[in-house]
């Protein structure tokens, strides 16, 4: 896959700078979660293409954001 630049103006470029420094992961949680449950949500992460980890946080920002 080839990456390409694609200029935006700076109005769009300093909201999606702000988004970035707003999902900053910044802090570690160990928990224990059943293997069905862990080896589901892997299986959900690989269907959408993303990485596990990924997916949860994903996940548990939606939760804490609403």
């Amino acid at each position: 896959m080839i990456e390409t630049y694609v200029p935006v103006p700076r109005h769009e470029f300093e909201a999606m700078k702000k988004m970035l420094e707003a999902r900053k992961k910044n802090a570690v949680l160990n928990m224990r979660i059943s293997k069905i449950d862990l080896d589901s949500l892997k299986e959900k992460a690989k269907r959408l293409g993303v990485k596990y980890q990924t997916f949860i946080a994903e996940i548990l920002h939606k939760v804490a954001t609403t």
